[in-house]
């Protein structure tokens, strides 16, 4: 392991230390990669500003990708500053200057543009059903797409019309609800669910050979759903939709951020406790 590498590698090492994912580590350290093989044998501590600005014009990228490079380096630099305080080392990558990024309108679907999504997607194969259900849950519960394919059988009661979300973002784990239409789908890929080869998998959806649906899997099967109203959305226009959507149902703000895993300051249970999960369904059912 060359020298370069093994700062990297302590910097993986402080990373899990302090709790971080391990989607931002492979992050970081495929962009460290990236800037190592472009610095060649300079060591990190001797590395000069001017070669950080060539490389981040070299890579061509756009700006929040640029910003991407800059926050991992800056990350690097303030590990390594930590480590080389007592010799007085300069921390050249805390100078970079992140790019402007551009005015960034986030797309939100109307509920009209989702109703249409969701009947355009056929259900007739257990495949269709699967794919169909995980759409409608996704939007029933503003679940991130790695949270929605995290879902195990044991985390969804069809019935109470509840889901619970496990270890989500930051670790936190809460309880959100699905509407009836919603519910009605999952029992339909329930009931064909055992056709599946990998059928004792643990988790509710499934692929035809692998017990546990990818990231990429469910971002494929919007983005699919999506093509038929013309649009090119994801996963997260879904959340994003429905949290726009609750609100004009006039559901309460602090409810949304409890069933969507916001981190907010002040954030309480109280109104779901005011309001209950029936009202809470109504406002689902009323929007969509």
């Amino acid at each position: 392991m060359s020298h370069n590498e093994t700062w990297v590698e302590r910097f993986m090492d402080e990373l899990t230390f302090r709790g971080a994912r391990p989607r931002t580590k492979a992050a970081y350290q495929a962009r460290l990669g990236v800037f190592l093989e472009y610095i060649g044998d300079t060591p990190l501590e001797e590395v000069k500003r001017a070669q950080c600005m060539d490389f981040l014009n070299d890579l061509g990228l756009s700006a929040s990708s640029t910003h991407a490079y800059i926050t991992t380096l800056k990350s690097m630099g303030r590990f390594l500053e930590a480590d080389l305080f007592d010799q007085g080392w300069r921390n050249v990558f805390n100078t970079l200057r992140y790019p402007k990024l551009e005015a960034y309108e986030p797309l939100i679907l109307t509920v009209q543009q989702v109703k249409a999504m969701i009947d355009w997607m056929p259900k007739r194969s257990p495949t269709q059903k699967r794919e169909r259900a995980m759409v409608m849950t996704l939007y029933s519960t503003g679940l991130r797409c790695t949270e929605l394919a995290d879902l195990k059988l044991e985390d969804v009661d069809v019935e109470a019309r509840e889901v619970y979300v496990a270890d989500g973002k930051g670790g936190k784990s809460r309880w959100t609800v699905i509407d009836k239409h919603t519910a009605e789908a999952i029992e339909a890929w329930l009931a064909v669910r055992h056709r599946f080869q990998n059928a004792d998998s643990p988790y509710l959806f499934i692929g035809r050979g692998t017990p546990h649906m990818s990231r990429r899997s469910v971002y494929n099967v919007v983005s699919a759903a999506a093509e038929r109203i013309d649009e090119d959305a994801s996963p997260h226009t879904l959340r994003r939709s429905r949290a726009t959507h609750l609100r004009e149902a006039n559901v309460p703000l602090d409810v949304i951020q409890k069933m969507l895993g916001h981190s907010s300051s002040g954030v309480t249970s109280t109104h779901y406790v005011k309001f209950g999960p029936e009202f809470i369904q109504s406002a689902l059912e009323a929007a969509l």
